[in-house]
């Protein structure tokens, strides 16, 4: 299992002396494409409603979990 684990930390260099790699290093970006302009999409309207309705939506959820919560708590302390 150690040794399993100490082939994610060999160097770059361990295939030569018969060590084998995990994975291959890779650059982040080739440079063709880090010079390449890309149109970035502007945030629009519908993408701010749908997190404000996300974000909405999960507040209600946890309140009704916490409610559930209390409720549980409330059931236990009408059994004792």
């Amino acid at each position: 299992m150690i040794h399993q684990f100490l082939m994610f930390l060999a160097p770059e260099t361990a295939a030569p002396r018969g060590l084998m790699q995990a994975t291959t290093l890779k650059p982040p970006a080739e440079p063709s494409q880090a010079n390449a302009s890309v149109p970035v999409a502007a945030p629009g309207r519908v993408h701010t409603a749908r997190l404000l309705v996300s974000v909405a939506a999960n507040a209600i959820g946890f309140a009704i979990f916490i409610a559930g919560c209390w409720l549980c708590l409330q059931l236990l302390q009408a059994y004792l």
